[in-house]
């Protein structure tokens, strides 16, 4: 029997200038899709992750462009964010008393799997967020 999330579409792309101030549109918007694909045990973790990969484009891409997919995946969800700049983003140990360079710590640590591939317009960076198992009662 098909599940009821088979009716909506499995992913949600949108290109984006990125600004701070969209930043919790964007959240919801992504949040409304992971509800209606009943991974809303997963969405704190994934809105995360969009915050700090669009934060990072704000921060380090010139032009502020991105292009950001969620994607729901076998066992839970897949974000993607593409940019034009194609300098490869380094995971290094934070500071923690500084205001900036945990994020991708933070991610790497959080995310079931995660890379940055490059593009031919410049890379993607992504995380897979695993759902959380139910067992039925």
């Amino acid at each position: 029997m098909p599940d009821a999330t088979d009716s909506f579409p499995r992913r949600l792309t949108m290109r984006l200038d990125v600004e701070p101030e969209k930043l919790a549109q964007i959240r919801q918007v992504v949040k409304a899709h992971l509800d209606m694909w009943r991974l809303t045990e997963i969405a704190d973790l994934v809105t995360l992750a969009v915050t700090e990969l669009l934060t990072n484009v704000h921060k380090h891409t010139p032009g502020k462009e991105a292009t950001l997919l969620v994607q729901r995946v076998p066992g839970g969800a897949c974000v993607v964010v593409s940019d034009p700049d194609p300098t490869i983003p380094k995971v290094k140990e934070p500071d923690w008393i500084g205001e900036s360079g945990r994020g991708l710590h933070l991610l790497t640590t959080l995310a079931d799997d995660w890379g940055i591939a490059p593009t031919n317009t410049g890379k993607d960076v992504w995380i897979r967020v695993a759902a959380i198992a139910h067992t039925p009662e």
